[in-house]
């Protein structure tokens, strides 16, 4: 308000509103925690693994083929899965996208899908041929909020965060393989029970 120069001004009103588009945006991401971690009557419903995943990679068409990707689907048609819809298709989603947004400069992005059922529930793995993450380095803080590990100017570090509160939230847990330029695999247990 003191400012007496209108082009310091003004460049003080951007930063402003930059600050505040910011905080907003945080403040969005915290509710979505919070929401995921105060929904104690989580309402699992059945559904097709293999239609989530096709509906996803339908949504995303326009960048994976942007992004020249080969998608590999190997979920099976009959398999289903006892999940919160909206939390596995933001699952389907950030993982996917974080493929795409990781992948390697030098090679050709292929993710691979795929899902069976074994005696602890659903088992889901989404791989990439990526720049991979040094879990000798990051692997402590890979699901932490805010965390980014590649310098990116659109990476905000809450995807895989949100992600892991989905899946614990349905009973389930996520854990990753990685190497630094082969890629990255993210695996999903489901829990199965209600």
């Amino acid at each position: 308000d003191a400012e007496k120069d209108p082009t310091e001004r003004l460049r003080l009103i951007k930063m402003l509103r930059q600050a505040s588009d910011n905080l907003l945006e945080t403040l969005a991401n915290l509710n979505q925690v919070v929401d995921v971690n105060s929904n104690t009557l989580v309402i699992k419903k059945t559904v097709h693994l293999r239609h989530a995943v096709v509906k996803v990679l339908q949504d995303q068409s326009a960048l994976l083929e942007h992004n020249h990707a080969q998608v590999t689907n190997h979920v099976p048609e009959q398999l289903q899965i006892n999940c919160v819809p909206a939390y596995l298709d933001s699952i389907l989603l950030n993982l996917v996208s974080n493929a795409v947004k990781y992948k390697s400069p030098d090679r050709k992005l292929q993710i691979t899908i795929n899902a069976l059922k074994s005696e602890k529930g659903i088992e889901l793995s989404i791989s990439d041929n990526g720049l991979g993450i040094d879990l000798n380095k990051y692997g402590n803080k890979i699901f932490g909020m805010y965390k980014t590990f590649h310098n990116r100017e659109d990476a905000k570090g809450f995807g895989l965060y949100l992600v892991k509160n989905q899946i614990e939230a349905m009973g389930g847990s996520i854990t990753v393989q990685s190497e630094v330029d082969k890629g990255t695999t993210f695996n999903v247990s489901f829990n199965e029970e209600s």
